[in-house]
């Protein structure tokens, strides 16, 4: 007889590859919860990277896409939010593999992890200076939880000493704002922080700051333009980003050259290292 542990690994595995609903129905019609429970807390824990992304991946459909829908997985959404799973989810957060830890905040995030709030909290903190392009996820995740200190938040990016951390917080400031919110408040909040960042000691900084700057004025003013300068200024502004060093594109040619070095990790002076021939190639220069 197959042991439990295997059943769930196996049965993990085939639905990360299949979608196939069945694979997820023979771990709980076959085992109890808390087995389940404990099985999932050890594979979280594996050293082998598959076997954890898989096991998040499982999780997040077993919340957001079953639990709600059919009465085998009642149980099981039931209790996650108190279980152990949301614990050990909250300690990959600080993973030394930074893929690990995408997984834990796009987990915690997409299954109502409320609680988590603190330890997503923390997290923060602990990579701000260390992986800054891995914040954009952190805060989505937490705006979508409910985060409540984000300016505080925005403030210790602005003040850190890493480059890269004050041009990620450029990122977070964005140009709409929703139609319930306090659109005054929230658009002198932005304003001021702009107004720092444009006199960062990091050209590349001030230069998508001020064109983040104009986006959100010409965001305000918009209604008030006839159509045709509406149109023209929106296209302006839009190609003046595409012709900038903006962050969102240093992120992703980074992230593509991690995983072509299949890196799981790294330290800032390699980040320096790829920024300064990154901007070589593309014909920028620091100064």
């Amino acid at each position: 007889m197959e042991k439990s542990e295997e059943l769930v690994q196996r049965n993990i595995q085939h639905y990360s590859y299949t979608q196939d609903l069945d694979s997820l129905l023979n771990i709980v019609n076959t085992i109890s919860f808390s087995k389940f429970e404990t099985i999932l807390c050890k594979l979280l824990k594996s050293p082998d990277r598959e076997i954890v992304s898989d096991t998040c991946f499982a999780i997040r459909d077993l919340i957001v896409c079953y639990s709600n829908r059919y009465d085998e997985f009642a149980e099981f959404g039931n209790r996650y939010p108190e279980s152990l799973i949301v614990k050990t989810v909250e300690i990959l957060l600080f993973s030394e593999n930074r893929n690990t830890v995408r997984d834990a905040i796009y987990t915690l995030g997409k299954t109502y992890s409320y609680n988590s709030i603190p330890a997503l909290n923390k997290a923060f903190y602990h990579l701000k200076d260390t992986d800054p392009f891995i914040l954009s996820r952190l805060f989505c995740e937490m705006t979508w939880l409910g985060l409540e200190n984000f300016w505080e938040l925005i403030d210790s990016m602005i003040s850190s000493h890493n480059d890269f951390t004050r041009w990620a917080a450029v990122q977070e400031l964005p140009v709409f704002v929703d139609e319930d919110c306090e659109k005054s408040i929230i658009l002198d909040e932005k304003s001021k922080y702009l107004e720092r960042l444009k006199q960062d000691s990091n050209k590349f900084v001030r230069i998508e700051s001020e064109n983040r700057y104009k986006m959100i004025e010409f965001q305000t003013l918009e209604q008030e333009l006839p159509k045709k300068e509406r149109n023209k200024r929106r296209k302006e502004l839009e190609n003046e980003y595409k012709s900038i060093l903006n962050f969102d594109s240093l992120s992703l040619n980074f992230s593509q050259y991690l995983s072509y070095k299949k890196l799981n990790n790294y330290m800032m002076s390699q980040l320096e290292e790829f920024f300064d021939y990154y901007i070589y190639f593309n014909g920028f220069h620091r100064t």
